[in-house]
């Protein structure tokens, strides 16, 4: 989305490490699509114009849980990347253009084999609980630094951040911003 575009455009000098911050840590389900989500994917779609976001049909429950989705790209991140990023935007798109629920394991499956991932290699994975330390350890980290209060927070080397999903623009110049602290800083090693 809009970050991966910026990776590409500033390539290789930045390079996105992606923490799991769960929006719903416990299991509730019977949540529905109502007018307050209507207006915050509707600033969304604006903004990522990549993405589809498609209103969650009135008789169906939102997913109980982002927790799963979370566990499963995690277990997707440890064994690569590259796969990851691929798997990452799946995960958006399976819930806010398909309306998938992405707090049912079967579901995660489904979207890893129709990009081709291993499946099994996920599900064995997902059955060790892989994935389950690193997103609350992301969580716990968050919560105990206080850096993150909403969702999506970028933050920035030189600790700047943006919180949001925020126009292109402003991310461009907030990674322009602290590549120039980068820069600075390498030719002052008391620097950091």
């Amino acid at each position: 989305m809009r970050l991966e575009r910026l990776k590409q455009e500033f390539a290789p000098g930045i390079e996105i490490f992606w923490k799991a911050y769960p929006l719903v840590v416990d299991d509730v389900p019977g949540r529905r699509f109502n007018s307050y989500l209507a207006g915050v994917w509707a600033r969304a779609s604006e903004e990522e114009p990549s993405l589809i976001f498609r209103p969650w049909p009135d008789l169906e429950d939102l997913p109980s849980s982002s927790l799963p989705a979370l566990k499963a790209a995690k277990c997707v991140e440890l064994r690569d990347r590259d796969r990851f990023a691929l798997y990452h935007m799946a995960i958006f798109r399976a819930v806010f253009e398909q309306c998938r629920d992405i707090s049912r394991r079967e579901v995660l499956i489904s979207i890893a084999a129709d990009i081709g991932l291993d499946v099994e290699q996920l599900t064995h994975d997902l059955d060790c609980r892989v994935g389950e330390k690193l997103v609350l350890d992301d969580y716990r980290e968050a919560r105990q630094n206080g850096s993150v209060i909403g969702v999506p927070t970028t933050i920035f080397s030189g600790g700047s951040s943006l919180e949001g999903a925020v126009p292109l623009e402003l991310y461009r110049r907030a990674v322009e911003v602290a590549m120039r602290g980068q820069h600075e800083s390498a030719g002052h090693p008391d620097r950091k």
